[in-house]
């Protein structure tokens, strides 16, 4: 949580939600990748998610800022101009 001078002197308890969610682990996020197969309705698809979700993991990233609520949002997300790959690496350009 970021500390808001507006909130100074309350108490620090009214501030935090109660989020049931539990963290993705490196398990976890494992069990996920290797079920994709299985639910996704061909290869591409399930190198799409996993590309996705591994970006999404490994780069401590929420779904909000891979994707857009509607195909007319217009919020900074990731597109094709930000990635770039060589023959050894891949860099993507990440705004905040």
């Amino acid at each position: 949580m970021f500390h808001n001078p507006e909130n100074a002197g309350r108490d620090e308890t009214l501030n935090k939600r109660n989020d049931m969610r539990s963290p993705i682990t490196g398990a976890i996020f494992h069990k996920i990748i290797t079920c994709l197969p299985t639910v996704t309705n061909n290869t591409h698809e399930t190198m799409l998610f996993k590309c996705a979700f591994g970006l999404a993991y490994h780069g401590y990233m929420r779904v909000g800022e891979l994707t857009t609520k509607s195909k007319q949002q217009s919020l900074p997300v990731i597109s094709v101009g930000d990635v770039c790959m060589s023959a050894s690496k891949i860099c993507i350009h990440l705004s905040i």
